[in-house]
């Protein structure tokens, strides 16, 4: 089964920016993309498998602590099933060993398109991060539909490093692939962390070492 495209081609026939409507964030919001959509994606029926075929991630770097998986989202009717957040160690330039994990969250109420809804979803205890790292969700659905779809940028430049677990046995080479290989040019995906970035340590200098360093 195709990911909706009825659904896509209804999105990018609006052309339409969205507005998004923020949430309190205890940490700083991290996000690729620049907060404008122009489409949604999701995955539906047989091709949402366990334990998360169908996801979607972004790549992120910087050392510190994640709190919160963040998602901006859109729908176009009242089925609204649950998602799971992850945060993921990179792999070679993919979500690799899942670093932590929350299930059973419930994004409604989510905004109709045009409109787009910032949704942040706490992770149990905040999960410290560093280098190069992945955040995401999966769809709570398996072999079910969904009302709800993650917002997709076509226009930020190279901004985000959008990925999607591609089932086996779709058209499509199985695992994790660029999110434009399956749904056509995007340039990043409406997901973000809520991140507490590490200070950087303060090194103590003598004059004569400071007066060293600018000789």
């Amino acid at each position: 089964m195709r990911p909706n495209p009825a659904f896509v081609a209804c999105l990018f026939a609006c052309l339409l920016a969205s507005a998004v409507s923020s949430v309190r964030a205890e940490c700083a919001v991290m996000m690729n993309g620049d907060g404008s959509y122009e489409t949604g994606y999701q995955w539906e029926g047989i091709d949402v498998r366990p334990p998360y075929f169908g996801a979607f991630a972004e790549c992120f770097s910087g050392t510190g602590s994640v709190c919160a998986v963040v998602l901006d989202l859109t729908c176009n009717g009242d089925n609204i099933p649950f998602l799971d957040v992850y945060v993921w160690e990179d792999d070679g330039g993919a979500p690799g060993p899942v670093v932590a994990v929350s299930t059973g969250h419930d994004p409604a109420p989510v905004d109709f398109w045009p409109s787009v809804s910032r949704h942040a979803f706490p992770l149990e205890h905040a999960v410290s991060v560093g280098g190069t790292w992945w955040a995401g969700f999966w769809g709570d659905w398996p072999g079910a539909t969904s009302s709800w779809f993650v917002g997709a940028d076509s226009s930020g430049g190279d901004s985000g490093c959008p990925v999607t677990n591609v089932a086996p046995g779709l058209e499509w080479p199985a695992g994790w692939q660029p999110v434009p290989l399956v749904f056509g040019e995007t340039t990043a995906l409406g997901i973000g962390v809520e991140f507490e970035e590490e200070p950087t340590p303060v090194v103590s200098r003598s004059w004569g070492e400071i007066k060293r360093v600018f000789r």
